[in-house]
């Protein structure tokens, strides 16, 4: 017979497995992937920071300020920063990588940045590249970026700012 005191010890050992077992299952990837959510740790377990003002200069087609002040937002200047995204559509997951939150399977970006091994988003001069083109797109109008070029001030009435 189940008393009341094992139905409670059952509980509490089945919440803590659960934990654990949730916890094995995602990581911060030591701060990396803040919101707990990666399966893997593309970019590593060791944060990585590039001053900003050094990343935005790869680019001579964006406003350097605006460039400082979203990355700044999106990623605290962490080259090595990641987010999980799962695509229930398509039944995958994909990561948003470095320090402008970049995806190699993004609609909206570059066809030479599709398709790259996530990894490459973990160099800042590569993430650069890639974050250059999806500007020159469509300024900083992604929907990975708005919010935070809002916040900046980087928007304009037509959504660019050169």
């Amino acid at each position: 017979m189940i008393t009341n005191h094992h139905r409670q010890t059952l509980l509490f050992i089945y919440i803590i497995f659960s934990s654990l077992f949730i916890i094995v299952l995602t990581s911060t990837c030591g701060g990396n992937c803040p919101d707990n959510t990666c399966a893997t740790c593309i970019c590593g377990s060791t944060k990585a920071f590039i001053p900003l003002e050094n990343y935005c200069s790869f680019s001579t087609k964006w406003d350097h300020n605006c460039c400082k002040c979203i990355a700044s937002r999106l990623s605290g200047g962490n080259v090595n920063w990641m987010q999980r995204i799962y695509d229930s559509k398509y039944q995958m997951d994909s990561y948003r990588i470095g320090i402008m939150k970049l995806n190699g399977k993004d609609k909206y970006g570059p066809t030479d940045c599709n398709n790259q091994n996530p990894k490459d988003f973990c160099d800042a001069a590569k993430n650069a590249k890639c974050a250059e083109q999806l500007y020159l797109k469509s300024g900083w109008n992604q929907p990975f970026w708005i919010s935070e070029a809002k916040a900046c001030g980087c928007l304009t009435a037509n959504n660019l700012k050169i």
